[in-house]
């Protein structure tokens, strides 16, 4: 699939190895780094469990929010990323 061109990349709800798969730094970094996927993850509604922008998650599904139904991706919490990070996630999605 990221040799096909693959735009993006839904995390889900399943558990991986004793990690939620929306938050997995195992899986989202091999994703990226390893297999050079070069677009953007998006959550799937209610797969969320935290923040996972540091673990390779670049939006989260609009709208619901999380499990808990709260809205992890707010700007309180973005604001807490370095700049690279934003322009990362920014740039896989234009």
């Amino acid at each position: 699939a990221v040799d096909a061109g693959v735009s993006a990349v839904m995390c889900s709800y399943n558990v991986v190895n004793g990690k939620h798969a929306c938050g997995n730094p195992d899986l989202l970094t091999d994703l990226k780094d390893t297999m050079g996927f070069k677009s953007w993850v998006q959550s799937d509604w209610w797969a969320l469990h935290s923040f996972a922008a540091q673990q390779g998650v670049d939006q989260e599904m609009p709208g619901i929010g999380g499990h808990d139904g709260k809205a992890y991706f707010t700007p309180w919490n973005l604001n807490f990323l370095p700049g690279a990070k934003i322009d990362d996630m920014v740039g896989r999605q234009l």
